[in-house]
């Protein structure tokens, strides 16, 4: 059991520590942001990401999930004849795809610089970011074979190279153009990570087979379709968000998209590297899984211990630190998100926990619930709670629709992957869940209505006997 649990850490530091690196990277990019041009300089660039997304995720047609199935299953035979088929027919696809969206943004840059920014003075803007789109599906289709090939040190390494680029390639372009650098950071960025992944991809060694137009249709064809659940997703969730930030500057200001994307930026970067080992260590994982009922739940279970165990005292450590790490990270003008990042911190615990549920219907293979749940159910509750509450309560509101909203989704999946797949949660895994949740809480609520005094004081105590609980509990698990 503890080689189970070594192994799921192992995966985690090892990505973890990749992404700490990379935290720090993005942490100083983002300083730099905050520093050079602001909270509107933040509010445009989540702008022109969020709405290029719904391109990228469009033009992707989920083919780089679709693929790591077919890859992991020619890599765990040893067919490395169809390895480099199947490489050789994705390579060629995402080129095609990549090369019809650049004529889609450009056609359609009107009409995005009018919905996002109210005006049509950034159509040029968005001509220019049509390279970012190309950039971006190359990488993901790097990224994919690495997957597929279980390189994790690559990968990992690909990581943190490439945040380190974007903050080399990026940086000077806010500092000598201000607002005009934010168009050509992104896009010099962009093909930046693409060149480090192609470079580790090239390492494989892997072979390019010239396949007959017949082959290239049906495999094309399979990837497409078994990614159009996912891209359909995807895509939905990509238009939910830049719904809401259409929202947002519709009946607020730019600002407070500038401070939302800040705020959810650090939150979920103190977290990533408990994600991070998802899509290229327990996926892989889960999938070869699903033939035993029994070591399907014990996989689930034992993966949701670990993100638990390692995710509650660092999300405890943002709401107490949460003013000095706005200091540290951006500056003075970012104060006024202390309350939505500690109520942020809630929901991030929540999704932290409902996360593993979320890869069991992809690793099924069920269109239809995971079309359902990730697709049209999820973004339909985001979009409407993200809007009600912040006509209702303004930028704090934003936060309140990310805890409300993933406390609904943890209960609707756990339901759905019950009754269709069989899964049960481990009692163990239900009280630390209702603890961990309870000193989070907790923490929380001490910020809210304690003096400054008191809850460092209190809080510290909490934090404290949290992390040293979780320590031991991970200690044991993995017989240390």
């Amino acid at each position: 059991m503890s080689n189970q649990y070594r192994s799921i850490f192992k995966a985690t530091t090892i990505f973890g520590g990749t992404q700490l690196c990379q935290i720090l990277f993005n942490l100083l990019r983002s300083k730099s942001i905050a520093l050079l041009v602001g909270v509107m300089g933040m509010g445009m660039t989540t702008m022109y990401n969020t709405s290029l997304n719904i391109i990228i995720t469009l033009f992707g047609m989920g083919i780089n999930v679709s693929v790591v199935n077919q890859l992991t299953k020619a890599h765990d035979d040893g067919d490395y004849e169809r390895i480099s088929v199947i490489v050789s027919i994705f390579q060629r696809l995402t080129l095609l795809l990549a090369g019809s969206s650049v004529l889609f943004v450009c056609a359609c840059s009107p009409l995005l610089s009018q919905l996002s920014f109210d005006e049509y003075s950034h159509t040029g803007n968005y001509c220019l970011l049509s390279l970012l789109v190309v950039t971006t599906l190359l990488q993901q289709c790097n990224t994919a074979i690495l997957v597929s090939m279980r390189k994790i040190k690559d990968i990992a390494l690909s990581s943190v190279l490439s945040s380190f680029a974007t903050l080399i390639v990026s940086v000077p372009f806010f500092y000598f153009l201000r607002y005009d650098g934010i168009v050509p950071g992104l896009i010099f960025s962009s093909l930046c990570n693409w060149l480090i992944t192609w470079y580790f991809v090239r390492r494989l060694g892997i072979k390019k087979k010239k396949v007959s137009k017949k082959i290239f249709t049906t495999y094309s064809y399979r990837f497409i379709s078994l990614g159009m659940a996912m891209v359909f997703s995807s895509l939905l969730g990509a238009i939910a968000v830049y719904g809401i930030n259409v929202f947002v500057v519709s009946f607020g200001e730019i600002d407070d998209i500038g401070l939302y994307s800040a705020a959810m930026a650090i939150v979920t970067q103190s977290v990533v590297l408990v994600f991070s080992s998802m899509s290229s260590d327990y996926y892989p994982r889960l999938l070869t899984s699903l033939k035993d009922k029994a070591l399907m739940n014990s996989t689930i279970n034992q993966q949701t211990e670990i993100i638990i165990l390692i995710a509650s005292p660092i999300l405890m450590a943002m709401i107490f630190f949460s003013p000095l790490v706005i200091k540290i990270l951006l500056s003075q003008k970012f104060l006024v998100m202390v309350p939505l990042m500690r109520i942020l911190c809630i929901g991030m615990f929540l999704k932290a926990c409902s996360y593993t549920l979320g890869y069991v219907s992809l690793a099924f293979g069920d269109k239809k619930v995971y079309t359902f749940l990730e697709g049209i159910y999820g973004n339909a509750v985001t979009v409407i709670l993200s809007i009600v509450f912040y006509y209702f309560f303004g930028l704090n509101g934003l936060g309140y629709a990310v805890v409300v909203d993933f406390l609904l989704y943890y209960f609707v999946i756990s339901l759905f992957n019950k009754n269709r797949y069989g899964y049960l949660i481990d009692r163990g895994i239900i009280m630390l869940l209702v603890k961990s949740f309870g000193a989070v809480l907790l923490l929380f609520v001490m910020s809210q209505y304690l003096s400054e005094l008191y809850f460092y004081i209190s809080g510290g105590i909490l934090l404290v006997a949290t992390s040293v609980y979780c320590l031991m509990i991970l200690k044991r698990r993995l017989s240390l």
